[in-house]
């Protein structure tokens, strides 16, 4: 008959992690906060340096902002234009 340590002793060897399982292969993407410029992991929802908390929408470049004011601009423009003529 077996004792109880001997038995949890088995049973801890047969449920330890595996060295595979220790070792994280896969490394975390960062971003750059557009606050501060300081890396953020992507899975991130604030950056740890300024506490701007991050969403898809902040996480829009600063081309693609400024594309889409230049596109507004110009869109109230013609608007102005072909309303004085």
């Amino acid at each position: 008959m077996r004792t109880q340590e001997y038995q949890d002793e088995e049973w801890a060897d047969r449920d330890a992690p595996l060295e595979s399982d220790l070792v994280d292969d896969d490394e975390s993407e960062t971003l750059n906060c557009p606050e501060c410029g300081e890396d953020v992991y992507e899975e991130s929802n604030q950056c740890p340096a300024c506490g701007l908390y991050i969403t898809p929408k902040v996480r829009t470049s600063h081309l693609e902002n400024a594309i889409w004011t230049i596109a507004a601009i110009l869109v109230v423009g013609a608007c102005l234009l072909f309303a004085i003529l």
